[in-house]
């Protein structure tokens, strides 16, 4: 039974994450996207620091993960967006380890997995994030 609803799980995170993808590849590009994107680009292609070098109207959290997957491939615009994706699985992994916590869970989604009824909840709480 265990490994069921490991199985469950992990292919519901995966469509979780198929779906970020998706969404994300097919969004528009927005004023707010350009500006952290290219702030990434700079610093992997030319070195450019914000502040320094050119205006910055952000914190520079994302600035150094962004360059990295500029780095990484020449197609700025797509790796900028899978890493996002892959941020936005990772911060719904975290909520319901928060959450599993708050409910005396063990903190790891993939670890000693909650009855089924815990678990959709789980779900729903995910796909009304999504």
């Amino acid at each position: 039974m265990r490994s069921f609803k490991f199985t469950v799980q992990v292919i519901f995170y995966s469509l979780i994450l198929a779906l970020l993808v998706s969404r994300s590849m097919s969004a528009v590009i927005s004023h707010d996207e350009n500006q952290f994107i290219a702030a990434g680009q700079f610093l992997a292609d030319h070195g450019l620091l914000p502040y320094v070098n050119y205006p910055y109207t952000h914190m520079p959290y994302g600035i150094v993960f962004y360059a990295l997957a500029a780095g990484l491939t020449s197609y700025d615009y797509l790796a900028g967006r899978l890493l996002s994706s892959v941020v936005w699985l990772l911060c719904f992994l975290v909520i319901i380890a928060l959450a599993r916590t708050v409910r005396g869970r063990p903190a790891s989604p993939l670890s000693d997995l909650p009855p089924f009824p815990e678990l959709l909840l789980e779900f729903a709480l995910v796909l009304v994030l999504v």
